[in-house]
């Protein structure tokens, strides 16, 4: 992380165990104080990653290539404070620590396919500052960087009911040439939406047009619920400031 996260009053994800049934309804309220909804787990995962949660929420979205000069002055403000030691600072961190143990638990080597914040800090490193990419990616990406937790946006009306994490199953695709099946897939009703800890698929991501958007992250073993609770409020702020960019 490149700060600790405040902690807000009452942070808490969830406070009950993940549903196996697909019962978590989306929450469309536009208050960005209000905590994430949890989504269901498929019992075949939760009996094999029993800490892992998916939370999600509802958010409204302005899709832009340009964010506001706030939000850019923000990254700009992040990149001042890597520097080259900041990729092996990192793993000395609880939570990045954390993200690559769950790596290796769902069968990913963060030494080859790096953690969401350790790909950060890289490019951060190899291009010399954090690259704005527009609305809501950079507002995903202030909120990776400011507590450790990775978020990713669908657009909402590309979801066909609750989200949740499940094995992707013979005759899926993520994309046109990968196979899903045996891998861990999030997805709705219908179909996997993206890989676990993978972007998601370009019909069902945000894009030019969308006006709401599924925030959705996850929650794991060895971090605690108020870095969870901090990236979506984090996001969420960002995403209410993103009034048309000016120059």
């Amino acid at each position: 992380m490149i700060r600790a996260p405040a902690a807000r009053e009452g942070s808490r994800v969830g406070g009950r165990p993940a549903p196996t049934t697909m019962a978590a309804a989306l929450d469309p309220s536009p208050d960005p104080d209000l905590p994430p909804r949890l989504g269901w787990v498929d019992p075949r995962v939760a009996e094999e990653h029993p800490a892992l949660r998916l939370v999600h929420r509802e958010l409204p979205v302005r899709w832009s290539r340009r964010s506001p000069r706030s939000i850019r002055q923000r990254l700009g403000e992040l990149s001042g404070r890597v520097h080259g030691g900041t990729a092996i600072e990192l793993r000395r961190q609880d939570v990045p620590a954390a993200w690559r143990v769950f790596f290796r638990h769902v069968g990913l080597d963060p030494d080859e396919r790096l953690t969401p914040i350790e790909a950060a800090v890289r490019e951060r490193l190899t291009r010399g500052g954090f690259p704005s990419r527009g609305l809501p990616a950079d507002a995903l990406a202030i909120a990776l960087l400011e507590t450790g937790v990775a978020l990713w946006a669908l657009d909402a009306d590309a979801v066909d009911g609750p989200l949740g994490i499940r094995p992707g199953e013979p005759g899926e695709t993520l994309g046109p040439e990968r196979d899903a099946a045996g891998l861990l897939v999030v997805a709705d009703d219908r179909r996997p939406l993206a890989e676990l800890c993978g972007d998601p698929l370009p019909e069902a991501a945000v894009a030019k047009g969308t006006t709401r958007a599924i925030v959705f992250g996850l929650v794991i073993a060895g971090v605690p619920s108020m870095h969870v609770h901090e990236a979506f409020w984090t996001a969420a702020d960002l995403l209410y400031e993103g009034e048309p960019a000016s120059a």
